[in-house]
């Protein structure tokens, strides 16, 4: 899938859970890491988003290269984990508290992205992937509305 539709997703999931009643005040840090974790995954590949960004991402994107390939270690829970765990002892150190909202948002958005990667019958940038870009859009859109009540 292309890094839109992994963004779709992770925010479609995230406001379902939380129209649900998930205890949680989402934040625009929230937001972020939501995204970023649902992006994040495809680092290891040198056309992403993600490894196109910058200087650094694509730098960090090569050394990644090394010593996994596209779809390798970055999509499997233990990196979703490691990556989870990481990003917590960030956060902490740089803001003297852990913020579990922030931390969950970033886990949804990777988690989101490897279990999107597993459904094979939507190729990247197929027809399909764009009819259920379009259905994503729509449901982030009325989740978004029924959520902030809009």
């Amino acid at each position: 899938m292309i890094y839109l539709t992994h963004m779709l997703l992770a925010l479609m999931l995230y406001l379902a859970l939380l129209i649900i009643g998930i205890p949680i005040r989402p934040s625009i840090l929230d937001y972020t890491l939501l995204l970023l974790g649902a992006v994040l995954p495809d680092i290891d590949h040198e056309r992403s988003f993600i490894s196109r960004r910058n200087t650094a991402t694509r730098m960090g994107s090569r050394l990644i290269r090394c010593f996994t390939g596209h779809r390798g270690f970055l999509h499997t829970p233990t990196a979703a984990i490691l990556s989870t765990i990481a990003l917590g002892v960030m956060i902490h150190s740089s803001m003297g508290y852990l913020d579990l909202g922030a931390i969950f948002a970033f886990f949804l958005g990777y988690t989101s992205h490897i279990l999107a990667d597993s459904i094979k019958y939507i190729p990247t940038g197929s027809e399909r992937e764009r009819v259920f870009f379009y259905f994503a859009l729509l449901t982030v859109a009325m989740l978004f509305m029924a959520y902030y009540k809009i």
